[in-house]
C-alpha cells in the first residue's frame, strides 16, 4: 500500500496546501467547533484542577489540626496550590513528591495520606501548564483561551470529516483527541500510550466522557515499542503529534502503519524544526 504522509512542521511551510483542502462542507471540522472543542476541554481542566487542589486543602488542614506544626502543613497547601495556580514553579509529580517527602519525613501517616493524593491527581495537575504551553490557554490567570489561530491552522490541517476513524498516536493526556471529542464532530477516536501514567489518566478521563457522552466512540489502546497497539483496526488519520522523535524503533512502526490506514487515509506528523546558525 502506498501510504499518504503529510507533514506538519512548526514553520508552516505547508499551510497554503492545507487551506486549499479544507472545504467548506457541513460534515468538515468548523473553526467555531474547534473553539467550542477547546473551550469545553478547558472548563473541564479547570474543574479538575479545583476539585483537586480542593480535596488537597482540606487533606493539609485535617493534617494541621492534629499535627505538631501544623504550620508545615500549612506552608506546604499554600505552596502547591499557588505554584498550581499561578505556575510560579514546574509543577509535577516529582517536585511535589520532594516537597512532601522534606516536611512530612517524620510523619509517616501524613507521608501517606500526601501520596496517595499525588498518585490520584498528579497527573491532571499537569494539564494546566501543558494547556499553557500549547498555546491553548493564556500564562496568567484566570488562563482564559490563548490566540488560537496557530493551533487552529494545525487541527484545520488534519482534514478531518465526519465519522472518520483517527488515530492519536502517543497521546499523553490527549489534548488533540479531547478538543476534538468537545468539539461535537462525531469521530471514532483511539488514543494509544506506552507510558503507564498517561494510559491510567487517559483510561480515567475516556470513562467519564462516556458517561456524559455516550454517543462518541472513543476507546483507550496500550502501544508497544515495535508496534501501534490499534489491535487489527483500521483508521483514516493517524497523528502522531511531538511523537515521532521518541520511538525507539520507527522502522517497525513505519511498517505496522500499512496495516492499519485505510485506503486513502493520512499519517500526519508534527515534529518541532530549529534553524542553525553559522558565523557570528
Amino acid at each position: 500500500m502506498r501510504l499518504g504522509i503529510h507533514f506538519w512542521i512548526q514553520c508552516f511551510c505547508l499551510l497554503p496546501l492545507a487551506a486549499q483542502v479544507q472545504s467548506e462542507r457541513a460534515d468538515k471540522l468548523t473553526q467555531q467547533q474547534f473553539i467550542q472543542g477547546c473551550a469545553s476541554y478547558r472548563q473541564s481542566v479547570i474543574d479538575d484542577i479545583e476539585a483537586a487542589l480542593s480535596e488537597f486543602a482540606y487533606l493539609t488542614n485535617g493534617l494541621a489540626s492534629t499535627s505538631a506544626n501544623p504550620e508545615v502543613h500549612i506552608a506546604l497547601r499554600d505552596g502547591i496550590i499557588q505554584a498550581t495556580l499561578r505556575e510560579e514553579q514546574e509543577v509535577s509529580k516529582g517536585s511535589i513528591s520532594r516537597a512532601i517527602l522534606k516536611l512530612s519525613q517524620n510523619d509517616s501517616m501524613a507521608l501517606r495520606l500526601y501520596q496517595d493524593w499525588i498518585d490520584d491527581h498528579s497527573m491532571a495537575l499537569t494539564e494546566l501548564q501543558f494547556l499553557v504551553s500549547s498555546k491553548v490557554l493564556d500564562p496568567n490567570p484566570p488562563y482564559k483561551l490563548g490566540n488560537l489561530r496557530e493551533v487552529w491552522k494545525e487541527f484545520s490541517f488534519y482534514d478531518l470529516c465526519a465519522h472518520q476513524t483517527m488515530a492519536d498516536i502517543g497521546a499523553g493526556n490527549g489534548l488533540i483527541s479531547f478538543i476534538l471529542l468537545e468539539s461535537g464532530l462525531p469521530l471514532n477516536i483511539i488514543l494509544t500510550e506506552v507510558d503507564e501514567d498517561f494510559l491510567q489518566l487517559l483510561d480515567t478521563k475516556v470513562d467519564r466522557y462516556k458517561q456524559t457522552h455516550p454517543e462518541y466512540a472513543v476507546q483507550v489502546l496500550p502501544a508497544g515499542e515495535r508496534q501501534l497497539g490499534l489491535e487489527g483496526q483500521k483508521v483514516d488519520r493517524m497523528i502522531f503529534r511531538e511523537v515521532y522523535h521518541h520511538l525507539r524503533n520507527p522502522e517497525a512502526i513505519l511498517q505496522d502503519i500499512s496495516r492499519h490506514l485505510t485506503n486513502g487515509g493520512l499519517v500526519i506528523l508534527k515534529e518541532g524544526t530549529r534553524i542553525w546558525k553559522q558565523g557570528p
